[in-house]
């Protein structure tokens, strides 16, 4: 099992993105298409997939 964690893009360079976990700031491989703004699942430092904003609160909201 793998643990994802719900982050917004902040910017995207190619197959590297910028993403902000829980106000801190990351980078993340990319192999989906995203932009600067979507809510993504990252898991073990790459983005699984984008994600509607209610699903990002509804993690988000979970204490770790």
């Amino acid at each position: 099992m793998c643990l994802t964690v719900p982050a917004r893009v902040l910017s995207v360079d190619g197959e590297s993105v910028r993403v902000e976990v829980r106000g801190v700031e990351r980078q993340a491989k990319c192999f989906v298409s995203v932009s600067e703004g979507d809510f993504v699942e990252v898991g073990m430092g790459v983005v699984l997939g984008r994600i509607s904003r209610e699903r990002f609160d509804e993690l988000a909201s979970f204490s770790v």
